[in-house]
């Protein structure tokens, strides 16, 4: 056999060395920064939003166990001195105060509540159903009212 056509000479291929995945490229670490940042973001928005809620979850426990009109007329009003300043809360009586309740609501005020928010807490035996009509009502409030700008009344 002529030595031209030994296989024997022939030898594998070799390959280059396998790319390493350490240290990363800049890309990545730019891409793993922001990602971080938009995390912490998140983060602390959904924390921020949580913690400006927290007199909403309270005044819904307090409602739980309110067991009479004046009491739960009571919660709506320490509600709302939560997030506007007490000298607006404190001066609003009857009608302004139903108004500003009704300003600040997705929804408007039925009769039977406005007529329990203004006089309801000095009534000795309020119209039975009347309780729950109110807690209902109240309960909605606290969970979708929005908050406006605390000059305007």
């Amino acid at each position: 056999m002529d030595d031209d056509t030994n296989l024997d000479r022939l030898h594998d291929i070799e390959l280059p060395p396998e790319v390493a995945a350490w240290p990363l490229a800049l890309g990545w670490w730019v891409l793993i920064v922001a990602i971080l940042a938009l995390a912490s973001y998140i983060g602390y928005t959904l924390w921020k939003r949580w913690q400006a809620n927290a007199y909403r979850r309270e005044a819904l426990r307090d409602l739980e166990s309110a067991e009479d009109v004046a009491a739960i007329c009571e919660i709506l009003r320490r509600c709302a001195l939560a997030f506007t300043p007490r000298n607006t809360i404190a001066a609003m009586t009857g009608d302004n105060w139903v108004n500003w309740l009704y300003e600040r609501s997705p929804e408007e005020t039925p009769s039977d509540i406005r007529r329990l928010l203004v006089s309801g807490p000095y009534i000795a035996q309020p119209p039975t159903g009347s309780e729950e009509m109110l807690r209902d009502y109240t309960a909605h409030w606290i969970e979708h009212h929005q908050i406006c700008d605390s000059n305007s009344s």
